[in-house]
């Protein structure tokens, strides 16, 4: 099972704060671990920018779609994903976890849903 682990979920928080994505599409979700560091790195960023938050409340919000294409899977990361949420409100909805086949569901993407950061992680 290739979980992301801690020396590369590292090597991801980098990339998320230097690039400050706010439209990721994660495709292999397995337990959620990487969606949820990206999701927590974000709000940390955004917490050490009140201020700049502020002036750009009016801007797209973080969203991040993680796709996952074995069903049990898909449950035990919405199931992380759902209790993160309860342990870190602001992640609650931030974070979607959908079910199938990425090479089918990227195109259920919303037109206008601009991905600034894709993270191939099971392909």
């Amino acid at each position: 099972m290739p979980f992301v682990g801690p020396k590369k979920g590292a090597i991801l928080q980098q990339l998320i704060a230097e690039h400050r994505p706010k439209k990721i599409v994660e495709v292999g979700t397995l337990a959620g671990y990487s969606a949820l560091l990206m999701g927590e790195k974000l709000l940390e960023l955004d917490a050490g920018n009140e201020e700049e938050n502020r002036a750009a409340a009016t801007a797209a919000s973080t969203e991040i779609i993680t796709i996952e294409k074995d069903w049990l899977w898909w449950l035990v990361a919405n199931r992380f994903v759902f209790q993160a949420g309860d342990g870190t409100p602001e992640l609650k909805g931030k974070i979607r976890v959908w079910l199938g086949d990425a090479s089918k569901k990227l195109m259920d993407l919303p037109s206008d849903f601009m991905i600034d950061f894709l993270f191939l992680d099971g392909i």
